[in-house]
Order: structure tokens, then sequence, then C-alpha cells
């Protein structure tokens, strides 16, 4: 997590949507929230939903196979995760405690779940 990271709880997501005349208000430079047809939150990157928020405070995190530096920015930014690039390839912290050390990063998957710690969390998930 960046220390200038606006991380936003459900909670919060789901106020700015609903004070939110379109209902998918502007968090970033094109970047906005909106409801998914489960009560779920996505954050969404241009036309990717690159963060999605559980009522639990439980993110899943896609890049849409944009390997960016905006890509990564923004799960860093509006996530608890930390994502960095390797020789091209994306890695996310496993344990937020651990620090960045070379056993604490574990390759991005698509979907991944973290918690609201941070932490890699495993779940079977269906979208």
């Amino acid at each position: 997590m960046s220390k200038n990271s606006k991380v936003y709880s459900y909670n919060k997501l789901k106020e700015l949507i609903e004070q939110s005349r379109s209902k998918q208000p502007k968090i970033g430079t094109n970047t906005t929230a909106r409801f998914l047809y489960d009560k779920r939150i996505a954050i969404r990157l241009h036309y990717t939903d690159i963060i999605i928020v559980d009522e639990n405070n439980n993110y899943q995190l896609f890049s849409g196979g944009w390997n960016t530096t905006t890509t990564r920015d923004r799960l860093n930014h509006y996530s608890p995760a930390y994502i960095k690039s390797v020789k091209g390839e994306m890695f996310i912290r496993k344990d937020f405690y651990e620090g960045t050390k070379k056993d604490n990063l574990i390759p991005f998957r698509e979907g991944i779940f973290i918690n609201s710690e941070g932490e890699v969390i495993p779940r079977i998930f269906q979208v």
C-alpha cells in the first residue's frame, strides 16, 4: 500500500455511489466505482473492473491483462495490496507484515483475493 493510498472500505464506496447522480462516481483519473448485480462494488479503470470489494471488505484484484504502471498504481492505491512488476511479470505481497522480501512476493493471478490487511487469502469465487 502506498503512502498516498485511498483504500476505500465497502461502506465508504457504497456511500460515494449512493450520493452520486450517475451512480458511478469518479474516484480518480479514468477511475470510477459502481455496484455490481450482486451488491459487490467494482472499481473500474477505463473499461476494466480491476478491484471488486465485498461487504466483508475482501478485495478481488484483476489486471484485465494490462500490466501497466497505471493499472498497478490503481491496484496499489485503491486496495490494501502491494503489487510490483519484476522483468515484466506482476507480483503481489503475500503477507503485509513480512514486507517485500523475495520469498514474500508471489506471482499475481487474475481474481486473487486479499483481505483488508493486504494479506492474500485463499478463496474460490464464482463471478
